[in-house]
């Protein structure tokens, strides 16, 4: 079931056109979390292809790296940057590391992207 609905949240968003598909690397430790992050990604690399989309995995410690300057950032530096670049506070560190992996695809993918004008000034 999580597959199905994750495919029916990928396809909410078939009204935008999207270019790009940037998402997390799974680190396969095997077991069912192993199974679900494939899983997940490969659906992410499906709905690429049927849109004609790229799609990137970003390893979690490049993306540290890039918005802390530590490749072994902690959750509360990752969030305390996600809130530097775009002015809200994260309720979570997983809202976090989305809003970082956007910034860093509009800043490594689409350079000419507003991020905001808070979001710009700070990256």
């Amino acid at each position: 079931m999580r597959f199905i609905r994750f495919r029916k949240w990928l396809e909410h968003f078939a009204m935008w056109r999207i270019d790009l598909y940037i998402y997390e690397m799974a680190h396969h430790r095997g077991g069912p979390a192993t199974e679900l992050c494939v899983g997940f990604t490969t659906r992410i690399i499906e709905e690429a292809a049927r849109r004609d989309a790229q799609h990137i995995g970003i390893h979690t410690a490049t993306l540290k790296k890039w918005a802390t300057g530590s490749g072994k950032a902690s959750k509360e530096q990752m969030m305390k940057k996600a809130e530097l670049i775009w002015g809200v506070v994260p309720d979570t560190h997983d809202i976090a590391d989305a809003l970082l992996l956007l910034a860093y695809g509009m800043v490594h993918y689409a350079p000419t992207a507003e991020i905001s004008q808070v979001g710009a000034e700070r990256l």
